[in-house]
């Protein structure tokens, strides 16, 4: 066994000159070095990252230039990593640390080279509360969304320190001036310091496979959601390297332990910001009624749904000029048929104001998807006090309930298209339920013709949403999960 003062010295080429790929061999040298202190790098860079000052060692590393290469191959007991293959080979900018980590990690077993801990970072973790939280970053998409929400709610309720470090950043000014403090604070946590491994880590995002669960001291937690009745074929094997794994529902976590998961699974929500999604109580209509779709997918998204909403509304009321079908989508592609006059089509991305603005502008919300990891479309309807016709399918169960909401029974199955190939195929994805447009246009008309029973039925639904579903509910239900 080596004993515990002799070091290790290491050098570390990189022929790049990326930004990125520089920022990934600095962030994994910070890793290394606060986990195993007698570890001792050498990094040899491009002459021009020196030049201009991109490049900091901040004490963790010395820096010399590819031109040294000679005279430090003269050095003696060094350990040699050429460090561009392994970079080549990811795709992902923000899979590249985790790269350069287990390749330095991999030739030190290799020849094999002990490490030895430093025990006072275990102790460390004892009176450490810190979440990192890696997540897509646009408050456009239903995982973005939630996630915005949810450390906006975390940072607020809790006395966690908050370090978010999103994978995909899309959107940015949509976002929230709370949120991107959070975002902005976090970049501390980066080049200088690395990322903190004394916390725990949330990876609130489909699994795969770089994460980088394994690098951290406290619970890992892979938090994600899926639709179909069949998770892909590779996530079990990928979420059984985490500690824990949340989903937002409990049709979700029957789904998960049904396909093989194998971790403790837990039930955490995903809410709805009151203070945004601001309740206003509907009125009888004294002009056109107007019924609402939106979503976060373009028009023929298979499991969004839209030709049947349109096929429904169609059934229901024909061309009549004293009811609209407000379609809203956010992505070009597929074909959008011929709409009638009554027919109205939003192709555009709109701030969080001025979608509620939509929202509170129509007399009913439709959401006849075919399948929901959790469905925050109809929860922030029945939080602004508007009517929602949902399909009682998948996670969307919890809400498609006669007390609050106008249930469309689902009848029959169909298989579950539209996802990307890296999934899997088809074949292997399951099946969603499928939802008749005859069903449909039953409840848009029982709606229509009932409307004063309508408004009291969302005054109980806007009570369920601030009781159950609100982000601070998911703020105190995290923080419960992870002191268990």
């Amino acid at each position: 066994m080596r004993p515990a003062n002799q070091r290790v010295y290491i050098g570390l080429l990189l022929f790049s000159s990326s930004l990125e790929d520089i920022k990934a061999v600095a962030e994994a040298v910070v890793l290394i070095r606060q986990e195993y202190r007698d570890i001792r790098f050498t990094l040899f860079v491009h002459n021009g990252i020196i030049r201009n000052r991109l490049l900091k060692p901040g004490g963790h590393f010395k820096l010399s230039v590819i031109n040294d290469l000679p005279k430090f191959k003269e050095l003696r007991n060094t350990t040699v990593i050429n460090l561009s293959p392994a970079l080549g080979n990811v795709e992902r900018s923000e899979f590249k640390t985790v790269a350069v980590y287990e390749k330095i990690f991999d030739l030190l077993r290799d020849n094999s080279i002990e490490l030895i801990d430093d025990s006072n970072r275990s102790k460390a973790f004892e009176t450490s509360k810190r979440i990192i939280w890696t997540s897509v970053y646009n408050p456009c998409d239903g995982y973005g969304s939630s996630a915005e929400q949810t450390l906006i709610a975390l940072d607020r309720h809790t006395n966690y320190d908050i370090v978010f470090k999103p994978h995909i950043e899309k959107g940015l000014e949509l976002a929230q001036p709370e949120s991107k403090h959070i975002y902005n604070k976090s970049k501390m946590f980066s080049m200088q310091r690395g990322v903190a491994l004394d916390g725990h880590y949330i990876y609130n995002a489909q699994p795969h496979e770089q994460s980088l669960s394994h690098l951290y001291r406290g619970k890992t937690i892979n938090f994600t959601v899926w639709e179909s009745n069949k998770i892909p074929p590779k996530w079990p094997i990928l979420m059984n390297k985490f500690t824990e794994v949340w989903t937002a529902s409990e049709w979700g976590r029957q789904i998960m332990l049904k396909c093989g998961v194998k971790r403790d699974i837990h039930v955490c929500s995903f809410g709805v910001n009151e203070k945004i999604f601001k309740y206003r109580k509907q009125e009888e209509p004294s002009g056109k009624f107007r019924f609402l779709i939106f979503a976060n997918s373009h028009w023929e998204q298979h499991r969004k749904n839209y030709p049947a909403a349109l096929e429904g509304f169609r059934k229901a009321f024909g061309n009549n000029k004293n009811v609209e079908l407000v379609c809203k989508i956010t992505t070009s592609g597929g074909n959008i048929p011929k709409l009638p006059n009554n027919v109205k089509l939003i192709n555009e991305r709109m701030t969080t104001s001025d979608l509620v603005k939509l929202i509170h502008s129509c007399h009913c919300f439709i959401f006849p998807s075919r399948g929901e990891g959790f469905g925050l479309p109809p929860r922030e309807a029945m939080c602004c006090g508007v009517p929602v016709i949902v399909t009682n399918t998948s996670a969307l169960q919890d809400i498609a309930k006669e007390k609050f909401t106008w249930p469309v029974q689902p009848h029959g199955y169909v298989p579950a298209r539209g996802y990307s190939r890296v999934y899997g195929k088809t074949s292997e994805l399951g099946v969603f339920d499928e939802v008749r447009s005859s069903d449909i246009a039953e409840q848009m008309l029982a709606v229509y013709n009932n409307y004063s029973d309508a408004i009291e039925r969302s005054l109980v639904a806007r009570k369920f949403i601030s009781e159950n579903q609100t982000y601070e509910h998911t703020a105190k239900r995290i923080i419960e999960l992870l002191e268990r």
